[in-house]
């Protein structure tokens, strides 16, 4: 149960990754509601037909393992890399406002390879305790956004046109390549477990999306670089806390690190693997 728990962690805080700073707007409704399901439905087909491929090919024979470690190895270094730009352009814009990224950059990158360094118990344990304080916040955030939602920008007055990808590119493209790190995390953990942390991270992308769609409208929204992030401006808690920014900040830079460190995990076991069946001459 608590192996269970941990995976679910690791791979719901993977697909929550950089999604909240990859959301875009099309400026009609429709397009934004269609381009989630979309972006949703190609992630869990992908999933599926990953984890497939994860139990099919088992102990396949190195020269046909050799060219699919390479792509994994490919796919997870350009999504690791993907990963740390995103937080690195809108850490030096928002958080430091400067125009470096270096600096954000750098700093995440050293954390998720000493995380990696660690062992995949730190991640972990840090995945387990970091999802439930990840997804208070994001429930937290929507609570306090209510009052500043109105109802009229949840009623479709278009119907999906051709804006529609704008929405959806950017959705899909933080979203389907965290399923190779959840597939090759999974090691038999079996489809409900990833059905799971499917759910569960997906969910939270989705009320982030709502939280935007209901304070801003998709039309407002659209002309904005980074939308959750100035929804979440907004929402205020009285005297208590004026401003929620500071939630954000501690969401986006732990979701994303986990991201980059499981990226990063996997990059080495494929490796590893790669390296042992050469060792072995399994031809």
């Amino acid at each position: 149960m608590k192996n269970r728990i941990n995976y679910i962690s690791l791979a719901a805080l993977t697909v929550i990754g950089d999604a909240f700073l990859c959301l875009k707007f099309s400026g009609n409704l429709a397009n934004d509601l269609v381009a989630l399901v979309l972006a949703t439905l190609v992630t869990v087909l992908l999933a599926l037909a990953l984890n497939y491929a994860f139990i099919r090919f088992k102990g396949i024979k190195i020269k046909l393992y050799l060219p699919l470690a390479i792509l994994g190895i490919l796919a997870l270094i350009t999504t690791a890399v993907f990963t740390l730009k995103s937080f690195s352009f809108y850490a030096a814009k928002t958080m430091l406002q400067a125009n470096d990224i270096f600096l954000p950059f750098v700093t995440l990158a050293a954390l998720s390879l000493f995380l990696t360094a660690s062992g995949k118990k730190v991640l972990s344990k840090l995945a387990t305790l970091v999802l439930p304080i990840a997804l208070g916040i994001i429930l937290f955030v929507f609570a306090f956004s209510v009052q500043f939602m109105s109802v009229k920008y949840f009623i479709p007055y278009r119907i999906p046109g051709g804006g529609m990808l704008k929405a959806f590119c950017p959705l899909v493209l933080s979203l389907a390549p965290s399923v190779l790190p959840i597939i090759l995390l999974s090691k038999g953990k079996g489809v409900k477990s990833i059905a799971s942390a499917l759910t569960v991270g997906i969910g939270g992308v989705a009320v982030g999306m709502l939280n935007v769609l209901g304070i801003f409208g998709s039309e407002f929204a659209a002309t904005l670089s980074y939308p959750y992030s100035v929804s979440v401006g907004t929402a205020s808690m009285g005297e208590i806390f004026s401003r929620l920014d500071g939630f954000f900040y501690a969401l986006i830079f732990f979701t994303t690190l986990i991201k980059v460190g499981i990226c990063i995990y996997c990059t080495k076991t494929l490796i590893s693997s790669l390296i042992l069946k050469i060792s072995a001459k399994n031809f």
